[in-house]
């Protein structure tokens, strides 16, 4: 009887010390599964692309719907990664639904217009609509190139520094506007033309923001 009592209090102090712990040591639980699971997802994608094995997309999905919105910290890198895979897919009518879903607040305008423009292109494509693809590609060049003051980045690249140009505070969508000016012009139009205006035939430094021979049907995030 004195042993079933002692075993009793053994468990009411344990539950007493469980309770009442901080909310600062159930956050620091909370944050270390998060980070613990933001690695296991990165582990996923660099397994799929190593080995093409579709199933570990499947995974990465799963995964991001099950914590989705318990992880506070990670909410924009989980939603953009659970698109990237339904892309890896192919699926990118799912691509461009959660697009759509995309909070403002997170990700902002011009990205969300950007990105939903880009999979509404890739729709075209894949159907083999390339007059359509180039209408909604078209929108993206516009959208970027508005938040491009002309003179601001003209004496940016003027620099001529690699460094400078990637601390510039609008890099992403300079770069990403010279990326889908190519998917019209072409590659080699775009930095022949960035190579007369700016004298950097060398590459030197120009390589920052110079549109790469990728796969338009890739979307990885940008």
């Amino acid at each position: 009887m004195f042993m079933r009592l002692y075993a009793l209090l053994i468990l009411w102090f344990l539950c007493i010390c469980k309770c009442s712990a901080s909310k600062a040591d159930v956050n620091e639980i909370i944050y270390d599964s998060c980070d613990s699971i933001a690695l296991e997802i990165q582990y996923l994608f660099s397994d799929y692309q190593e080995y093409g094995e579709k199933y570990k997309l499947d995974s990465i999905i799963q995964i991001i719907n099950t914590i989705s919105g318990k992880c506070h910290k990670y909410d924009a890198n989980f939603y953009s990664q659970r698109i990237i895979a339904f892309s890896f897919k192919g699926d990118y009518s799912r691509c461009l639904e959660y697009a759509q879903l995309m909070n403002d607040s997170i990700f902002g305008y011009t990205y969300k217009t950007v990105i939903i423009n880009r999979f509404k292109a890739m729709i075209a494509q894949k159907n083999g609509d390339i007059g359509k693809k180039n209408k909604y590609i078209n929108i993206v060049i516009k959208t970027l190139k508005e938040e491009l003051p002309e003179r601001e980045v003209d004496s940016v690249l003027r620099l001529q520094n690699a460094d400078s140009i990637v601390r510039y505070k609008k890099i992403t969508f300079l770069s990403q506007y010279y990326y889908y000016l190519s998917q019209i012009q072409g590659i080699e139009e775009v930095n022949s033309y960035l190579d007369k205006k700016y004298g950097d035939t060398d590459n030197n430094y120009m390589w920052v923001i110079k549109p790469k021979n990728i796969d338009f049907m890739i979307f990885t995030g940008i």
